[in-house]
């Protein structure tokens, strides 16, 4: 938690942009000079897209006349199966086969689960055609650029493209990264319908709204098959077009929205037994009582980390950490963020501790919760070594149980990691780390419902599970990783906001939202 590193795509995916000209014209850097008629027309494109175009019309014939045309025009970012010329990067595609790495400017050649290629389609002529390979693993093609572009001229304005399902899943998902972590989230498009092209338009305030910076976009568009699996579908005519009033600033990020919580009900998801067989019970909360009991807890206030100085907890995190902003309700624990002003931050929340309380080595943590919704939002379940206070981070190891942010496309995504210092206490600051990620099918979400997040901790493996279902594993037993996990660990319990990880709450974010658990129960093997 303290210094993850991001898994997902979230850190893979970049941008791309463009516009397009159709008729009899040439495209001259974005523009078009027009060849139907005895006319002479003058383009200046600017290529910022911040400033205006200038037009200049003198028509041949009797009279002369000169219009000034004030205009941005279209940024392409695919046509005609060529990336428009500010996605200089090409054309790639990320892979969760391949851990969420790219293939670039291959066709999917290092792809499994995706690949492309030029070609001539009856109605449109050269168009670019996608297939998802007949697997379960999330994939998506993207159009990139090495230097992030300021595309602020096109707030307001819409992002165009043309689409035909060949065949396979007929809905739709896409988005708009900036420069990590900054993100729009998945953008749900829903279906295409029809066997033919169809047109359709996003608007950008409406990216911008969910976290899209416009100011440093670096992917054109990302766009996949939402079930992404045995689909073929094609892609024409991808362009960002500008407001004709010029541009219009919406709501933006306004860093959340207060409305009500409503709670998820915790009689609602999976649960574990009180007792395993060959397993005795050492330490359990059920947060049945009426405030938390401080003979197991620790708050930790404040938005520095109080022994090593970390200013946002070490990972610019947004939020102050308060007492307050934990409590018991109706056989629950509730961390709760808030969006209010203390401390001289703007949203508030907690975070507690067994440290120097409780703490063990070796045994079965169960952990039932439902995490935080929305974007923004971090919730975490982890543990650190006894050490931490004299050793510092990595040196003490971390074992994050769960990691889990908000937000479109990550509301059904956790993370499984541990972290360590290569080499163990005695060696250079040298970070390393073991992770997966672990998705629900089926439009399931860790926020609507209570899961149970278990690790198996023994002296030689480290197994994680959800719902009593294996989702990573780690053998301990060697000299680099013995160091950090053959002693004692603590819990922690917290809900953060913003971050380096996911990134600033945006408007559609709700507060009050946060986690709430049900029990934490530790067992450790019979003798």
């Amino acid at each position: 938690m303290r210094s993850i590193l991001l898994i997902s795509f979230l850190s893979i995916l970049l941008t791309a942009c463009g516009g397009g000209g159709g008729g009899s014209s040439t495209n001259i850097g974005g523009g078009t000079v027009d060849t139907d008629n005895a006319t002479t027309d003058t383009l200046t494109d600017n290529t910022n897209p911040g400033t205006d175009d200038v037009a200049t019309d003198t028509d041949d014939d009797s009279t002369t006349d000169t219009d000034a045309v004030t205009e941005t025009l279209p940024k392409v970012v695919f046509d005609n199966g060529v990336a428009g010329t500010d996605w200089d990067l090409g054309l790639a595609a990320f892979d969760e086969d391949i851990n969420y790495n790219t293939c670039d400017n291959d066709g999917g050649e290092a792809c499994p689960g995706i690949s492309w290629a030029v070609v001539s389609d009856d109605e449109r002529g050269d168009v670019l055609e996608v297939t998802h390979a007949e697997t379960d693993k999330l994939a998506a093609i993207f159009t990139k650029t090495s230097t992030p572009l300021d595309l602020t001229a096109f707030a307001g304005g819409t992002l165009e493209f043309d689409i035909k399902i060949i065949s396979g899943d007929n809905n739709m998902t896409m988005k708009v990264d900036c420069v990590f972590p900054c993100t729009s989230g998945d953008y749900i498009l829903g279906a295409v319908e029809g066997d033919g092209w169809v047109s359709l338009s996003v608007n950008v305030n409406d990216l911008v709204d969910q976290g899209l910076s416009l100011l440093t976009v670096d992917t054109g568009i990302v766009i996949w098959a939402s079930d992404h699996s045995s689909t073929v579908f094609r892609l024409d005519n991808v362009r960002w077009v500008a407001n004709p009033d010029g541009p219009v600033v919406g709501e933006g990020n306004t860093g959340g929205t207060i409305s009500d919580w409503v709670k998820t009900d915790k009689n609602i998801g999976y649960t574990t037994p009180a007792e395993y067989a060959g397993y005795t019970k050492i330490w359990s909360e059920e947060f049945d009582g009426t405030s938390i009991n401080t003979d197991n807890w620790t708050f930790e206030i404040g938005n520095t980390d109080p022994v090593f100085g970390n200013v946002g907890w070490g990972n610019n995190e947004l939020q102050y950490y308060r007492e307050e902003n934990a409590y018991l309700e109706d056989g629950l624990l509730v961390i709760e963020a808030r969006k209010e002003t203390y401390g001289g931050q703007a949203y508030t929340s907690a975070r507690m501790k067994t440290m120097d309380k409780f703490s063990f080595q070796y045994g079965r943590v169960d952990i039932r919760a439902a995490v935080a919704e929305g974007k923004g939002l971090w919730s975490a379940l982890w543990m650190m070594g006894q050490n931490w206070s004299q050793e510092g981070w990595p040196y003490c190891g971390e074992l994050d149980i769960v990691d889990t942010i908000g937000g479109p496309g990550q509301e059904s995504m956790i993370v499984n990691k541990a972290f360590w210092n290569n080499g163990g206490i005695g060696s250079p600051y040298s970070v390393a780390s073991h992770g997966t990620e672990y998705d629900l099918a089926g439009g399931e979400t860790f926020s609507g419902t209570f899961h149970v997040f278990s690790l198996v901790w023994t002296e030689n493996t480290i197994t994680w599970y959800v719902d009593d279902v294996e989702s990573h594993s780690l053998n301990i037993d060697n000299e680099d990783l013995r160091e950090a996990f053959q002693q004692q660990f603590f819990l922690i319990f917290n809900v953060a906001v913003g971050g380096d990880w996911p990134g600033a709450p945006v408007t559609a974010t709700n507060f009050p939202r946060g986690m709430l658990v049900d029990y934490v129960r530790v067992f450790q093997p019979e003798d």
